[in-house]
């Protein structure tokens, strides 16, 4: 975060097994809900970015798998 930026403050009520998926993967991942709901932002506003691009996609690989994000 840029030292001339003021964070803010967001309430954000979730359903309780969303809230135990985010505990669950933050654990596994060493990290805090916090720090996880802040990388999940990052990566969906680049997704956002690169879908205004019609001749962008944004694209998931998994082994031989291959999947394209489509937000509409």
């Amino acid at each position: 975060m840029a030292t001339n930026m003021t964070p803010k403050r967001y309430n954000m009520v979730l359903p309780d097994y969303l809230y135990a998926q985010l505990q669950t993967a933050a654990k596994e991942n060493n990290t805090t809900v916090v720090e996880l709901l802040r990388k999940f932002i990052k990566l969906g506003l680049v997704v956002l970015d690169v879908n205004k691009d019609p001749s962008a996609a944004f694209l998931i690989r998994q082994g031989d798998t291959e999947r394209e994000i489509m937000i509409l």
